[in-house]
């Protein structure tokens, strides 16, 4: 078994950091750094992330036939329109389970207390810090309550089988890392 200790001599060394930019999400860096053994310093950009993540996964049954909710919605950074499942953020110090709770009920106005855990990701871990919990609950758990989402959000709601989820990936469809991730670890767990 391998530990991290072994990997020690390949941590990076911060010599500055300057804040280029900042506001109520992520703060922006410009840092230098010492890669692993290199004795030359590089120019790096960071961007820290304010909020940590949450995604899950509603299944509508349990067996191979199994349908997942997906939330479409227009994502301005990418200037397209996103199909997703429910996810959001929370500030840190945060339990991720709160925010995946809170932005399940936020969005579909479902209200769930039985969530299972399926991972954990680090969402682009070249330039940020940001990391994010998937977690998968099944509709039969939840209940209905009003839906509560932030006024710039405008959701379009979808139920599809798994398999057309997976498809979905496949044909660029569905593009967004948490919900590829979410629908693969769910269909493995379902087939």
């Amino acid at each position: 078994m391998t530990t991290m200790n072994q990997y020690d001599s390949l941590q990076w060394k911060l010599v500055s950091s300057k804040k280029i930019y900042e506001n109520n999400f992520i703060t922006v860096f410009d840092e230098i750094v010492i890669p692993g053994n290199n004795s030359a310093s590089r120019t790096y950009g960071r961007i820290h992330f304010k909020k940590q993540a949450a995604g899950v996964v509603v299944l509508r049954g349990k067996s191979k036939q199994a349908e997942v909710l997906l939330i479409g919605q227009w994502r301005y950074p990418l200037d397209h329109f996103s199909w997703e499942i429910p996810e959001g953020g929370g500030k840190r110090p945060c339990r991720f389970l709160d925010i995946a709770r809170r932005e399940l009920a936020e969005e579909t106005g479902y209200l769930c207390n039985k969530f299972q855990e399926l991972c954990t990701t680090h969402t682009s871990n070249s330039v940020t810090d940001e990391e994010a919990r998937i977690f998968l609950c099944w509709l039969e758990d939840c209940s209905k309550v009003e839906v509560n989402k932030d006024d710039c959000e405008e959701f379009i709601y979808r139920w599809v089988s798994l398999q057309e989820a997976i498809e979905m990936i496949a044909t660029g469809t569905l593009t967004d890392s948490l919900s590829q991730v979410g629908v693969l670890l769910a269909a493995r767990l379902v087939n």
